[in-house]
């Protein structure tokens, strides 16, 4: 399975299922042409995905928890929870492969280290 060729899409806001395209392929999201490789079941319902830039079998998702999940599992293999309504985005670091950032519904920023069970810091927009 190659990250670089995969396609996610969200099912029934709690699914979300990866797939993969051939190089220069411009089939749709919803052509039957492209099978599911692996579907995931998330606990609540998600608002991004994104794929390790390193580890091919892993990503991160955000909802009302940040997720790090394997390819070859059905369930994630961490949970981050920070006491936020909701995550809206998540993104691994290119350069230092353990780091991820989100941004979430508090209007906060958070970083997460996923060889650690807990986030390492998390900001605060100042109220004006």
């Amino acid at each position: 399975f190659d990250p670089d060729e995969a396609v996610g899409e969200m099912l029934d806001e709690k699914f979300s299922t990866v797939g993969a395209l051939q190089s220069g392929s411009s089939a749709s999201l919803h052509n039957d042409q492209i099978a599911p490789v692996h579907v995931l079941n998330s606990s609540s319902m998600l608002s991004s995905i994104d794929a390790h830039w390193g580890k091919s079998s892993m990503l991160a998702t955000a909802g009302e928890t940040v997720d790090i999940w394997d390819y070859n599992r059905t369930t994630p293999l961490s949970t981050y929870e920070w006491g936020t309504e909701a995550t809206l985005s998540v993104k691994f670091n290119p350069c230092e492969e353990c780091l991820l950032g989100t941004t979430a519904m508090d209007n906060s920023i958070g970083l997460f280290d996923v060889r650690m069970q807990s986030g390492l810091r998390k900001v605060l927009q100042a109220n004006e």
